[in-house]
């Protein structure tokens, strides 16, 4: 269909499923135009480590602290057909978060292999061949390193004297990171909080609030269960840890949990 129009034109579409779209062109963006001759693996391109039949040019290097296990990095990535044609690409100024960890060590250990070797501000490219890419085609990748993200590395619980912890109910502990002396927050209020969770076990991460691009709306209320307990502990500005046996949370969880906990503003 889109070969079909022009810019400024607007199309109705009926579908199989009697699905309507209706399609605007607005304009040609070249910011996911592919790069010239990649259709061959360039002369200084070389075999990655570990994966002999992926080609790797570095463009850039980069530059600070390198990328280890257990870091959350914010990357970049366009991937193209060896003819030019776009296959996907994240959003520019947003990226996608990658974690290296066990789990992403076994699910895409190449990017994992890759990812250890850069520093927050590498660019390269990587001519990957069908069979490793899992698609009917090779494919030319451009991968950003945007930066590192410090606060989605697995904390550690600090031990009692290195920071101010507070005992819960059921065997729950918080440990301040950053206290204010603002007035802690009560049942009603509704606040922005920004929230990361790991398996306390594992260190793998369950959830973040950046993976929405944008904190979490809360309301305090008896119905949060524990996280109320914890919530009623922090004013506005606080930053915490909270360790939470998985006994005390739903059986659904099934893990025990260390979220940091940050309340932004009330609503």
């Amino acid at each position: 269909i889109l070969p079909l129009m022009h810019i400024g034109e607007t199309m109705r579409v009926w579908g199989d499923n009697r699905d309507i779209w209706e399609i605007e062109m607005i304009a040609i963006d070249d910011t996911f135009k592919a790069p010239d001759d990649i259709a061959q693996p360039a002369g200084d391109a070389k075999p990655v480590e570990g994966f002999p039949d992926v080609a790797c040019k570095v463009i850039d290097s980069g530059s600070g602290e390198a990328i280890s296990s257990g870091d959350a990095v914010r990357i970049h990535i366009s991937r193209w057909e060896p003819n030019g044609a776009i296959v996907e690409s994240s959003k520019l100024g947003r990226g996608m978060v990658y974690i290296l960890n066990d789990q992403s060590a076994a699910t895409d250990p190449l990017h994992t292999r890759i990812l250890e070797t850069l520093a927050p501000g590498a660019h390269i490219r990587l001519w990957i061949p069908a069979q490793r890419a899992h698609l009917p085609f090779d494919i030319v990748e451009d991968l950003f390193v945007v930066e590192k993200l410090p606060e989605l590395k697995f904390p550690s619980f600090p031990e009692p004297g290195h920071a101010e912890i507070v005992d819960l109910r059921d065997g729950v502990k918080i440990a301040f990171e950053h206290k204010t002396t603002t007035e802690k927050l009560k049942d009603g209020d509704s606040i922005k909080v920004d929230m990361t969770c790991w398996n306390a076990d594992t260190g793998d991460i369950v959830e973040a609030s950046y993976w929405h691009a944008e904190p979490e709306t809360m309301d305090i209320g008896s119905p949060l269960g524990i996280y109320f307990d914890i919530m009623t502990q922090l004013g506005i500005g606080d930053t915490a840890l909270a360790r939470i046996p998985k006994d005390t949370l739903p059986a659904t969880v099934g893990m025990p949990l260390i979220c940091r906990i940050r309340a932004i503003e009330k609503l």
